[in-house]
């Protein structure tokens, strides 16, 4: 076994497909080129069999981002930590999440992952403190997925191309305090993903949604903000015509915060 830092695309590949067909993780291949290049600082921290083929060499894994602002310490995020089930329980995982620890140091990080799994991060790690709201999801069948025929007139939508990109700034910032520029723009421009921004008849932004392919054959949203209900009907109506004809044929993926649940339709 060995630990290495930013292997080749094919390790990554493993890790999606594995965390995607049991876990059912929303990834693509190119999202390792994305979030290496969106981000300050990227570290795709795995544990590799040497004596096993390129294409099953993968045991464990974690991917750790840091975002640098003007006037603010680093914020450092943790995600896709996965190790093979055949492996679980053997501690090939505890030394990736240990350089991964051993990079953040002392900084601020946020750990993302499965909610049964909070106790041992808690005790190993020190991830104490939680939201005080969770990250819900479900999944829709394309054709159980309704969308009103008759839609407020009072909202319009536009390719986030034909959008001004300083007023998508401004707006993206009464969601998020940190700028995320230049984050999201690359999020937009990947292969298969699709971004509508919805408009007020005073030409106000009033939300975003982007929708993209991934793995499993199935459509995901990431990220959708809307003022309300209208709004994402009109986002959704917006995006659907790029998947009218598509061969997609697996679950439409939808993610919100509990705090939403009384909108969730």
């Amino acid at each position: 076994m060995e630990l290495v830092i930013n292997p080749p695309q094919e390790v990554f590949d493993q890790l999606i497909h594995l965390a995607g067909a049991t876990n059912g993780w929303a990834h693509q291949p190119y999202d390792y080129r994305f979030y290496s290049q969106a981000y300050d600082g990227y570290w795709f921290v795995a544990m590799v069999d040497t004596e096993k083929e390129p294409q099953e060499k993968f045991v464990a894994g974690g991917c750790l981002a840091r975002w640098d602002t003007v006037n603010d310490a680093p914020l450092y995020s943790i995600g896709l930590y996965y190790c093979r089930e055949e492996y679980r329980g053997k501690g090939h995982g505890i030394p990736v999440f240990q350089k991964m620890m051993d990079i953040v140091s002392d900084g601020n990080c946020v750990l993302t992952a499965a909610a049964d799994m909070s106790p041992k991060y808690a005790k190993t790690f020190g991830f104490t403190e939680m939201l005080a709201y969770w990250q819900m999801e479900a999944n829709i069948e394309p054709k159980k997925m309704k969308i009103p025929e008759n839609l407020v007139t009072e909202y319009t939508t536009k390719d986030w191309r034909e959008v001004n990109a300083e007023q998508l700034e401004a707006y993206d910032l009464t969601i998020c305090p940190r700028a995320r520029r230049k984050i999201i723009r690359p999020w937009f421009e990947q292969d298969q993903s699709y971004t509508r921004v919805a408009f007020e008849r005073n030409q106000n932004i009033v939300g975003y949604c982007t929708i993209r392919v991934i793995n499993l054959n199935r459509l995901c949203t990431a990220p959708f903000y809307a003022e309300n209900v209208h709004v994402a009907e009109q986002l959704l109506a917006g995006i659907r015509d790029s998947f009218k004809n598509s061969h997609l044929t697996a679950d439409f993926l939808c993610t919100w915060t509990s705090v939403l649940n009384s909108r969730k339709r």
